[in-house]
């Protein structure tokens, strides 16, 4: 088992991290801090064949103006199961998880 660090927000997942190498992605209240079309397009690069992406996150209907209450809205919750096998959502609590296996490109 390995991990890597790396800041999200200025290089993305660094092209160290080889395609399909990767088994899990988890992701618990920070995508909505991201640029999460780019992160997505990472994940979907690194996951290897039967791997998944877990996203916990809130869905807002409005954006809070406290940098640390943010969510995503419904649509955009909604739009990451684009391009996946299999999207589930589930809600836990007060938060919205999406569980997202096998991208459409494999």
């Amino acid at each position: 088992m390995s991990f890597e660090q790396c800041d999200l927000n200025i290089e993305g997942i660094p092209v160290s991290v080889a395609p399909a190498s990767v088994d899990i992605v988890s992701m618990r209240m920070s995508l909505e801090h991201l640029d999460r079309y780019r992160l997505m397009g990472d994940v979907r690069r690194i996951l290897r064949p039967g791997g998944l992406a877990y996203v916990m996150t809130k869905v807002m209907e409005e954006d809070s103006l406290d940098p640390l209450e943010r969510g995503l809205s419904p649509d955009q919750f909604d739009e990451l199961a684009e391009g996946w096998c299999s999207a589930t959502p589930y809600r836990v609590g007060m938060h919205s998880v999406m569980v997202l296996r096998e991208p459409v490109s494999y």
